[in-house]
């Protein structure tokens, strides 16, 4: 026989927050991942920008070496954003796992409660069945002897 551990619907609720702290944590690093993706896509744009300037001064063409220069400027200037960003998700994500953490803490703290109280429900079967067991036990015994 199972008995109905009384915390139960504290641990599901603190799985169900586990689980959205989690979700956020995956959030972030999905944002930081795409941030990553955006720089990196940034630098490469900027290496072809360069190496069309390169070509154009080569070529003695200077008329567009101040756009392209303007431009690769203002994509160096969206990088520095874009890093700002990273920094201030990376502190998010740093936030995030440490209530992810705690939020692991509680949940862990609550089965070992849900443990020790299966323990100690089985224990107080196994004695009320060997009480049992004794009582019939005797009354056999008395029954026999009288």
């Amino acid at each position: 026989m199972e008995k109905n551990f009384r915390l139960d619907s504290i641990l599901n609720l603190r799985d169900h927050i586990l689980n959205r702290e989690r979700e956020k944590l995956i959030n972030l690093n999905n944002i930081k991942d795409e941030l990553l993706d955006r720089r990196t896509n940034l630098n490469n744009i900027i290496e072809v920008n360069i190496n069309e300037l390169e070509m154009y001064k080569r070529k003695g063409n200077f008329e567009f070496i101040t756009i392209y220069e303007n431009y690769i400027y203002n994509l160096n200037l969206k990088i520095e954003e874009i890093d700002k960003y990273i920094k201030k998700v990376n502190i998010e994500i740093d936030k995030q796992m440490k209530v992810v953490m705690e939020a692991r803490k509680d949940k862990k703290i609550i089965e070992k409660l849900k443990e020790k109280h299966k323990d100690n429900y089985e224990v107080l079967q196994k004695y009320l069945e060997d009480k049992f067991i004794d009582e019939v036990n005797t009354v056999k015994y008395n029954e026999k002897n009288h």
